[in-house]
């Protein structure tokens, strides 16, 4: 059975044709024990930050090798300015909490990185970059590249308008929306905000199959 076909099964048809399809019940380590269940080991996280969700990931998917693209560098376009100690501070977080990990940092910016990465050879991509619309749409863009078909490509922070915290927080659901439209992938699938147990897991994550 192939992903999409699985996954349908899994979750049953969309309730609202041509909408997000929301899982209820689900947050993100739901999605990671997907990964677990559809075989999958080699993936990447675009913007690691402290390395809490790659934590996450290792907790939920026996046999991971993740790649982790972080910059721990600022850029005047950026939407998540930072000190340099600050920087300094969360690669120390980070790097504990992968140490004995099958982990290896690109310390790249993400469209440096992904040059780093062949075409077609990740199972899974977790996009949760700078916010910026450009930003996510090349994160996208890329990536999504990087990723085999069958793979998923998967992100953080699908805000609706309204429950955003920063003005920068609902360009991720519209880049998202617009990257899907254009390349008429259906379905695309969402985590239950309602469910979430922190503030983190409030904000939807977002996925699909490459086809």
């Amino acid at each position: 059975m192939n992903t999409k076909d699985y996954l349908i099964n899994k979750y049953g048809p969309n309730p609202v044709p041509g909408a997000p399809q929301v899982i209820p019940g689900t947050i993100r380590q739901n999605l990671y024990q997907l990964f677990t269940e559809l075989g999958f080991k080699l993936g990447a996280e675009v913007g690691v930050f402290r390395g809490r969700n790659a934590r996450s990931m290792f907790r939920e998917i026996p046999g991971l090798k993740l790649i982790g693209v972080e910059p721990f560098a600022d850029q005047p376009s950026s939407t998540r300015h930072k000190t340099v100690p600050r920087y300094e501070r969360n690669k120390l977080a980070m790097a504990g909490r992968m140490k004995d990990r099958n982990f290896t940092l690109i310390e790249k910016f993400s469209e440096i990185a992904v040059q780093d990465v062949p075409y077609d050879s990740l199972d899974f991509v977790y996009i949760d970059g700078d916010h910026s619309y450009d930003y996510v749409m090349t994160d996208i863009i890329l990536w999504a590249r990087r990723v085999r078909p069958g793979g998923i490509v998967s992100g953080h922070d699908y805000i609706l308008p309204g429950d955003y915290r920063h003005k920068f927080d609902i360009n991720v659901k519209e880049a998202v929306d617009d990257y899907t439209k254009l390349h008429k992938i259906i379905p695309l699938y969402l985590t239950d905000k309602t469910v979430g147990i922190n503030k983190s897991d409030k904000c939807p994550s977002w996925f699909f199959v490459k086809r």
